[in-house]
């Protein structure tokens, strides 16, 4: 049995994103552009994204 893998390209919003980490129960998904890697987006980087998004709405 082979598993599906999900890239992503690098302009997915943050919410898809983490809709996508609730839905497949996945840790990770490669960001690919042009059929290149370019990274890992963790399920982490989405918490610190979100952080660092709300902690700047609460300094405004």
């Amino acid at each position: 049995m082979t598993a599906e893998v999900i890239n992503l390209p690098p302009d997915t919003p943050l919410l898809e994103a983490a809709q996508l980490f609730l839905a497949r129960k996945k840790g990770r998904f490669p960001i690919v552009e042009n059929g290149k890697l370019l990274g890992l987006l963790s399920q982490s980087d989405i918490m610190r994204a979100t952080y660092e998004l709300k902690s700047e709405s609460w300094s405004s």
